[in-house]
């Protein structure tokens, strides 16, 4: 990840970016926030697909697994509708209170009993040999987590690895900082549960204030490894590339759902909802084959 390479890929993801405002501008007319809604929905349910799709295993019945998956939902949008809550009244700071209380509306309903509770036990990341941050240090790393995003500071491997360039001028951009903070949550894991879900939420709450497209994981196989091969060698990399190459993907995406929008009314309420029940029957397609209603 050379000078090179790295303004060629903020370069490209800047272009789709023009691209994705242009089309919310020209078709929505001034409604973006409306869209906003619609945004939070369809993350919401998406996120929800990339964690469960792999954890079916621990459900014996489509019944108990289908009702998991909705109350997950259900949290899911409810936290992406209080990002944009926050970014609509201006706010594009963090703080460690807006991060349990993020989690708290994503495991309100699951898990209450450790909904906004920091991890209390050692812990793993997934199943590998990844041992994650000592759970007496996550308060003092989370401090340092919400500083470092809201004073846009740089990463340490910058200065490390360019300490005679202007490869530092980037770690300051919106892109480096909403992938930054994913990998930290991940790393220092300060949850029982959701922590992925938590770090996906930071980097679109990052990426939103910026006026880019929220993020979906569409590779998890990349992901996953490129935030072990960070932890293990302290190389960033992998991970880097990973994720630029997700977030340039999701642009595409959000586009994509745009011009699906009809031309004639596409912020009436009832437009809306059409277009989150077509995307959960599609979803849930994929969860519950030969079951969906």
């Amino acid at each position: 990840m050379n000078q090179s390479d790295l303004k060629d890929k903020i370069h490209r993801i800047e272009e789709l970016k023009k691209a994705y405002q242009h089309k919310k501008s020209v078709l929505l007319k001034g409604n973006e926030d409306v869209f906003g809604d619609y945004l939070a929905g369809r993350m919401g349910m998406l996120a929800t697909q990339l964690d469960f799709s792999v954890d079916r295993v621990h459900f014996t019945e489509d019944a108990s697994f289908r009702q998991y998956v909705n109350q997950a939902r259900m949290g899911s949008v409810d936290a992406y509708e209080c990002m944009n809550e926050r970014l609509n009244a201006g706010d594009k700071t963090i703080s460690v209170d807006f991060i349990r209380d993020l989690h708290t509306l994503l495991l309100g309903s699951l898990r209450p009993q450790d909904a906004g509770q920091w991890r209390d036990m050692p812990a793993r990341w997934l199943n590998s040999t990844m041992i994650v941050s000592n759970y007496r240090k996550i308060e003092p790393l989370i401090h340092d987590t919400v500083n470092g995003f809201n004073e846009k500071m740089v990463p340490a491997f910058f200065w490390d690895e360019y300490p005679n360039s202007d490869y530092q001028s980037f770690a300051a951009h919106p892109i480096m900082q909403a992938i930054q903070i994913n990998y930290n949550i991940v790393s220092i894991h300060p949850f029982a549960d959701g922590n992925k879900r938590i770090a996906r939420l930071l980097t679109n709450f990052a990426l939103m204030s910026g006026g880019y497209a929220p993020m979906t994981i569409h590779r998890r196989e990349d992901y996953i490894s490129g935030i072990e091969n960070y932890f293990t060698t302290r190389q960033p990399h992998r991970f880097y590339d990973a994720m630029f190459a997700e977030i340039e993907t999701s642009h595409y995406d959000a586009i994509h759902e745009i011009e699906r929008f009809p031309a004639k009314n596409p912020t009436e309420p009832q437009v809306i909802m059409s277009h989150v029940n077509r995307l959960r029957k599609r979803l849930d397609k994929e969860l519950f084959p030969g079951r969906t209603r």
